[in-house]
């Protein structure tokens, strides 16, 4: 009906045929106002309505059976995996769906405490019907009353693809962690205050700790009395604000206190939306002593170069005097003979002089040899321009 301020309400009609006293035909009618129940009843269409799609357009599978197993309805998503139709799926139980009568009877196990009262959640090994295909699948279980009886809702969710990234995750963290223990040199992440989140296992027998006890330090636990704490906060930042940071530095081990050399090299990570400190540690003890025993060698065989430089030179003069000495006064004699018109001799002043400056110039050869090897023989290089004339 329509009102006379134009608002329209639903109705009931009623009409009964009487007899009055006269004999006269009365009719009696009643009018009913059913507007509240028609907007419930519109409402109610419309709410299954809603509810009807979002059954069939979850992204999980829903069955409702009973506690026998008898399927009484499935969504959209259970018909469009098994390839069925609603009608086709009225005739089966829980059970056409499994390949495996143990997995019935652990279902059946869990549709016990299901009626007791207890929601299960689990996983299991389902198929698809009618095939040899089988997929993992994670289920919720729970009751809900129809017409006063209870049924088992099964919220069902298709996990293979998830357990084989998980899988997948777990070799590729495993093989990580391989790697991550068995690297050479320690590693550490640690926070900016430098309390340590993670070590791996060099680090734990570098420093002679335990994993427990290693999580409970600080980097300042395990650096020598020596080290500033201001130094490493400034490294720390460094590394923070992407500026990677190699040093040494003096380590401690927290047990017997023994102090040892460490290069380190620090770099920024970033993992749960926070930025920390991986820091990758070498012990090179054994190398700063190879480094310290070539530096004395060294020294030491530049002090026995000196010293053979200084034993060169001090024979060179005791050598070269003498001789000079010599050819000195045979000169002189060669001279006095010549005046005295003696010529007998001059072969032997000859061999004299010659063996002389012989030995003078070995000696010079020998002194400028050693020179050469202690680095202390200075080469001059001169320019000299040749005129070549040719033979005609």
């Amino acid at each position: 009906w329509k009102r006379k301020d134009g608002s329209v309400i639903y109705i009931s009609e009623s009409a009964s045929k009487n007899i009055d006293e006269f004999g006269n035909a009365v009719y009696e009618g009643t009018v009913e106002n059913i507007t509240e129940r028609k907007l419930a009843e519109n409402n109610l269409r419309d709410s299954e309505e809603i509810l009807h799609k979002v059954f069939d357009n979850v992204y999980n599978g829903i069955i409702i059976h009973d506690t026998e197993g008898n399927i009484l309805k499935v969504n959209d998503k259970i018909l469009q995996f098994h390839g069925l139709n609603t009608e086709q799926f009225n005739n089966l139980t829980v059970s056409d769906l499994l390949d495996d009568k143990n997995t019935l009877e652990k279902l059946k196990a869990e549709w016990k405490k299901v009626i007791n009262g207890e929601n299960r959640l689990f996983e299991f090994k389902a198929n698809k019907y009618n095939s040899n295909l089988f997929f993992d699948v994670e289920v919720f279980l729970t009751t809900i009353k129809i017409k006063e009886k209870t049924h088992i809702l099964a919220n069902i969710r298709n996990v293979t693809e998830e357990k084989k990234a998980k899988e997948a995750l777990i070799n590729a963290k495993e093989n990580l962690q391989k790697v991550y223990d068995n690297v050479h040199n320690a590693i550490f992440i640690h926070k900016e205050d430098g309390s340590i989140l993670d070590v791996n296992e060099k680090m734990l027998s570098m420093y002679n700790v335990d994993r427990i006890q290693a999580l409970t330090l600080n980097i300042i636990d395990i650096s020598s009395n020596d080290s500033s704490l201001e130094k490493a906060k400034f490294y720390w930042q460094k590394a923070l604000e992407g500026e990677d940071q190699v040093f040494e530095w003096k380590a401690k081990r927290p047990g017997d206190n023994s102090v040892f050399d460490v290069e380190v090299f620090l770099t920024k990570i970033t993992f749960g939306g926070s930025n920390y400190i991986l820091a990758n540690v070498k012990d090179i003890t054994e190398q700063k002593k190879v480094k310290l025993a070539l530096i004395e060698a060294k020294d030491a065989a530049e002090k026995s170069d000196r010293l053979k430089s200084d034993f060169l030179a001090g024979m060179s003069h005791e050598i070269r005097t003498p001789v000079n000495t010599i050819l000195s006064y045979s000169s002189l004699l060669k001279d006095e003979l010549k005046d005295l018109g003696i010529h007998d001799f001059s072969d032997i002043f000859h061999s004299i002089s010659f063996g002389g400056k012989r030995l003078i110039t070995t000696v010079y050869s020998i002194l400028n040899m050693s020179q050469i090897q202690t680095g202390t023989f200075h080469i001059v290089v001169e320019k000299t321009i040749f005129f070549f004339k040719q033979k005609t």
